[in-house]
């Protein structure tokens, strides 16, 4: 079934996936190694929140996202050790 736009440009819809029996097999492990990747862009994401706050996202009634003590990062490379 084809994508149907909804007002904003995002879709809608639903679709029918056929998986053989061999890509099963392997569905596990390719699923934990997207997990590892979801987490490092996660990771990577909240510094660039935390160290842009102050920027672009602070507004009355918006808590800081930094903890108690935390300081606020100056650089959030991509390939940091933090997030590889």
């Amino acid at each position: 079934m084809p994508c149907k736009a909804d007002a904003r440009g995002g879709c809608y819809g639903s679709y029918v996936v056929v998986i053989e029996r061999s890509e099963f097999e392997t569905l596990p492990k390719a699923l934990a190694v997207a997990r590892r990747e979801f987490k490092k862009c996660d990771a990577f994401y909240d510094c660039v929140y935390k160290r842009d706050f102050l920027k672009h996202y602070a507004s009355p009634g918006v808590p800081d996202p930094l903890k108690p003590g935390e300081k606020r990062p100056k650089h959030c490379y991509e390939n940091d050790k933090r997030w590889r």
